[in-house]
């Protein structure tokens, strides 16, 4: 972490500073750090017109439920690389985020849709992003059956094709990190909702 803040400090503009930074800051549960760092992503890159730039900065201000920043250009960062990026190699990806982004919005349906076209590549960090996404979509649609099933399908993708914790995660590293948070927003929404 100090590394990527030092490159940062130095580079205010390099984006892969903020994409290593935030899901480092997830997974060591610095939240205020995370904050930060969002109102910091969505100030430096709203106005990027490079997908993959557009997809990076909008997927690290959506790992957690409630950043606490305004959604609106960061959706509109998703959005973006899913339009530039139709008919791409990587659209799938843009998908994932662009879900995420609707999920976060309350628009249940639409991130239902974009992550069920994603879960069909196989990829297993994104399939795996994508049925956290599902899932919870289809427990705020009030489909209980469908969010156990599709919750049931992401444990299954981490369990048996992710790196376990505590071993090389990989190139993916970040996704991997990605793909744990939302499993475990999933895990927490379905199994222990709060009154």
């Amino acid at each position: 972490t100090v590394v990527a803040e030092h490159i940062l400090d130095a580079q205010p503009d390099y984006h892969l500073a903020y994409h290593t930074l935030a899901p480092l800051y997830v997974v060591t549960t610095n939240l205020k750090a995370y904050h930060l760092l969002c109102l910091r992503i969505i100030s430096t890159f709203s106005n990027t017109t490079d997908m993959f730039i557009a997809d990076r900065m909008a997927k690290d201000c959506l790992i957690l439920p409630s950043t606490g920043v305004d959604l609106q250009p960061v959706a509109a960062m998703a959005q973006l690389a899913i339009t530039k990026g139709k008919g791409s190699g990587t659209e799938f990806f843009f998908q994932i985020c662009d879900a995420l982004a609707k999920y976060r919005l309350g628009n249940y349906e639409t991130a239902l849709s974009q992550a069920t076209r994603s879960a069909g590549f196989r990829v297993n960090v994104s399939q795996a992003e994508a049925f956290s996404i599902m899932a919870m979509a289809q427990y705020r649609l009030g489909n209980a059956i469908a969010a156990q099933q599709a919750l049931t399908n992401c444990n299954e993708v981490i369990k048996n094709k992710l790196a376990k914790i505590g071993e090389p995660p990989g190139e993916d590293w970040r996704d991997w990190i990605i793909a744990h948070a939302l499993q475990n927003e999933a895990n927490d929404l379905i199994n222990h909702p709060r009154p």
